[in-house]
């Protein structure tokens, strides 16, 4: 279970909806943040995310095989479309004006902007992947340097 819980604080802390600051949006600029929304398939997306991190669960830990229907339950319930779309939203609109969530949209409804919504979850696994293997080649020098800090601090604590 300890090798899980790097995966899903990272996810979680990847998806922590922000605080709306400021005055509420109008409707038509939360309406071009759920047209934006549609093209870009976040619910799809979303979706996809969960059954990825519930995988990646399972890869670290198989015992977690056992347990894939909680975890998924537990992901839906608090992370699922319905729960993080009006925060989402928010956050595009606090983001973006609704002139440019309306070109941003133009671009999602391309076949390059859907080209784009469809390989974008392969090239942020990709990155992951690469980003992780950097890490874990060096994870060594990362514990002796803080094993040494921590001992140096401890030094001139006595």
């Amino acid at each position: 279970m300890k090798k899980t819980t790097p995966v899903i604080a990272a996810v979680l802390f990847l998806c922590l909806p922000l605080a709306s600051l400021g005055a509420p949006p109008t409707a038509s600029h939360t309406k071009a943040a759920e047209d934006l929304s549609e093209a870009m398939q976040m619910e799809a997306r979303m979706n996809q995310n969960i059954e990825a991190v519930i995988q990646a669960q399972i890869t670290q830990d198989p015992e977690m095989k056992k347990a894939e229907g909680v975890i998924r339950d537990f992901f839906n319930k608090y992370m699922g479309w319905k729960i993080t779309q009006p925060q989402i939203l928010a956050i595009y609109t606090e983001t973006f004006t609704e002139a440019e969530l309306r070109e941003i949209n133009a671009f999602y409804r391309t076949p390059t902007g859907q080209k784009y919504t469809t390989v974008m979850p392969i090239l942020f696994q990709k990155i992951f992947a690469l980003g992780q293997n950097l890490i874990q080649d060096h994870i060594g020098e990362l514990h002796a340097n803080i094993q040494e800090k921590l001992k140096a601090d401890d030094a001139k604590e006595e």
